[in-house]
């Protein structure tokens, strides 16, 4: 399998994440996790909490943290691997972004797929030490939204050595 593409609205910067970057010990502990967090917001690790809404063009999921009683957004992920879905995925994280810092971030849209692209809120300056994973947590839920056999493959495979 090819990489996957990982932009960061933000800096604008991109990186190619291969499947075997993947941390494949996290598999079945994801998957539970990902598979209760497209119904509702489920707590992942660190006090924070995700989300997923899936759909046939790609997927987006908000990384929460709880301050007092309230979920603030730290991070936006989304993702496809869907051609019909290139444009719509990223502008919708593009309209994410300018809500809530106008037009600083407008970047193109990448010409292929997968790809995977994150955008920081504001609001993760409150939760700084939770910022030293998420990079690792995009590309792994990435992997697994977008080609969870591939995630399978290489763990079995490396079961079998």
């Amino acid at each position: 399998m090819e990489k996957l593409k990982h932009y960061t609205l933000n800096t604008g910067h991109m990186m190619e994440a291969p499947v075997s970057e993947v941390d494949k010990e996290l598999y079945f502990t994801m998957k539970g996790i990902i598979n209760r967090a497209k119904k509702q917001r489920t707590e992942l690790l660190d006090n924070t909490y995700i989300q997923i809404i899936e759909e046939p063009l790609g997927y987006v999921c908000t990384l929460y943290g709880k301050r007092g009683k309230d979920y603030l957004p730290i991070l936006s992920t989304a993702g496809t691997n869907n051609p019909d879905g290139r444009k719509y995925v990223w502008d919708s994280m593009q309209d994410t972004a300018k809500r809530e810092y106008g037009n600083l971030y407008i970047e193109q849209v990448p010409a292929e797929v997968p790809y995977i692209v994150d955008f920081l809120h504001t609001t993760a300056a409150y939760f700084l030490p939770v910022l030293e994973w998420t990079g690792s947590f995009s590309r792994c839920l990435g992997w697994m939204m977008l080609f969870p056999e591939e995630m399978r493959t290489v763990r079995e495979y490396k079961n079998n050595r």
